[in-house]
């Protein structure tokens, strides 16, 4: 069986467990978040709680093979995303007839359920697999402003979106970013884009955030003081070339939505857009071409090709005139 992470934290809450667990998945915080909620979801005194960062198979075995002393359930916990072969081989053979009254659970850095690896075929016949992917944009956004009103504060949306646009969406990455937040509020109920940008360490008129929006509305001037100021504060050249790439592509495809039928509100969401900031963007999807916005695409490849093959080139006046390019 496999379960999505939200639908077995469900399970834990309502007391229900299974035999064995498998965590998988890039995101290495939420595995290691996931072993920790377990832990909390099965309150095992330390009689019955033995947790393994090595690989002693044997240990493991046994410790799993063990009835629990005065309790319910026994928890064995293997925090090894590198099992060799034969704690594996032992594993599987366990989990033939596993201990009904222990919880095993066992995580792997593999991206996906393999079926044709037998201690993943094991746990999924016996108990559950996890798959913990990387969260997309619009998740770790929504993320962030969920975890900022449990600390009682209410994170504005695009300040959300100004955070995972900068730091990515590693969920360790944001929620460090955002307790940096939540101390700079200072006893502030509300956070909004401002705050955002003075965490990260922009200045209002000189932000990563604002450039995809100045190319996009062709404003040539702004767009060039815009990346001026920020290459002079030591931004990344091809952090910014990111960026502006990321905005074009998402034009193309909110053009390309829109002719297929799709509701505003729809492509909102696919494409993480704003109601307010981005009120215009589908109007200037409607008035760009296909045709132009390819070419678009296209300059940004060849110009990031170019800064990674000919390191003689100078970089910001590259990107300066591809910013005029775009903007014409």
């Amino acid at each position: 069986m496999e379960l999505t992470p939200s639908a077995v934290t469900q399970e834990w809450k309502s007391l229900r467990f299974k035999p064995a667990y498998l965590f998988l998945g890039e995101d290495d915080t939420a595995r290691q978040q996931a072993f920790a909620d377990l832990k909390a979801a099965v309150n095992a005194d330390p009689f019955n709680l033995s947790e393994f960062s090595t690989e002693p198979f044997e240990d493991i075995v046994s410790a799993a093979s063990t009835m629990p002393m005065f309790a319910d359930r026994r928890l064995v916990l293997v925090k090894n995303p590198r099992l060799g072969a034969a704690a594996k081989k032992a594993l599987t053979e366990y989990l033939k007839d596993p201990n009904s009254a222990a919880i095993l659970a066992l995580e792997s850095e593999d991206k996906r359920a393999d079926p044709r690896d037998a201690l993943t075929s094991a746990v999924s016949a016996k108990g559950a697999v996890v798959v913990f992917a990387p969260l997309k944009e619009d998740e770790a956004a929504r993320k962030l402003v969920a975890e900022a009103a449990k600390a009682g504060v209410a994170l504005d949306e695009e300040a959300a979106g100004c955070i995972v646009d900068e730091a990515g969406t590693n969920w360790g990455i944001l929620r460090s970013e955002l307790a940096k937040m939540l101390m700079f509020a200072q006893g502030r109920k509300t956070l909004g884009r401002d705050d955002a940008l003075a965490c990260l360490g922009y200045r209002k008129d000189a932000n990563p955030f604002d450039l995809p929006r100045l190319v996009l509305a062709r404003d040539r001037a702004g767009a060039l003081k815009n990346v001026r100021r920020l290459l002079e504060e030591g931004a990344d050249e091809f952090q910014l070339l990111a960026q502006v790439r990321a905005a074009v592509n998402r034009l193309f495809k909110a053009k390309r939505l829109a002719q297929a039928g799709r509701p505003q509100a729809q492509i909102f969401g696919e494409l993480r857009l704003h109601p307010h900031f981005d009120r215009d963007f589908l109007k200037l999807a409607a008035q760009t071409s296909e045709a132009k916005l390819v070419r678009g695409l296209k300059a940004c490849l060849d110009v990031e090709v170019s800064l990674k093959s000919k390191a003689w080139l100078d970089g910001q006046v590259e990107l300066e005139r591809l910013i005029a390019y775009l903007c014409s």
